[in-house]
């Protein structure tokens, strides 16, 4: 039942989402687009050409980030340069950290040094694990 489901207010989903395009706007390279969604929890993020959203998910994930990519989505590759983040958890550090390195994987991915990202940041910033599962960051 509805009444059983926890409740997050409007005017802080609202925030939130506000950040999260923020940062997104902030990290990722020129040319990226974001969705400003009326309601839910849910930011869509179009990429620029040169990135395709199944190479990031497969670096973000060695990195421990959960993003889905817009290929969940399409059955004829319409959404391959899309991604979807989760805006529901608080902002705190480990988020900010994990868009961020989304973001420097983004430029990677447009220089051609993917691999190079794939090596760099995982290692050199591990993301904390108090962040909730389930969210942009699966924790460890």
């Amino acid at each position: 039942h509805e009444d059983a489901l926890p409740r997050i207010p409007v005017i802080g989903l609202m925030q939130r989402q506000r950040i999260m395009r923020s940062a997104v706007m902030r990290f990722f390279p020129a040319g990226t687009r974001c969705s400003e969604p009326q309601g839910g929890y849910l930011l869509w993020v179009t990429l620029p050409e040169g990135i395709l959203a199944l190479e990031l998910h497969a670096l973000a994930q060695a990195a421990g980030i959960s993003v889905a990519p817009g290929d969940m989505f399409s059955t004829d590759g319409a959404f391959r340069h899309c991604i979807r983040l989760n805006y529901s958890f608080p902002w705190e550090d480990g988020i900010e950290a994990a868009v961020r390195t989304l973001g420097e994987l983004c430029h990677g991915m447009l220089a051609g040094t993917a691999q190079q990202s794939q090596a760099l940041y995982p290692a050199a910033r591990p993301l904390p694990a108090q962040v909730p599962a389930g969210g942009l960051i699966n924790a460890r």
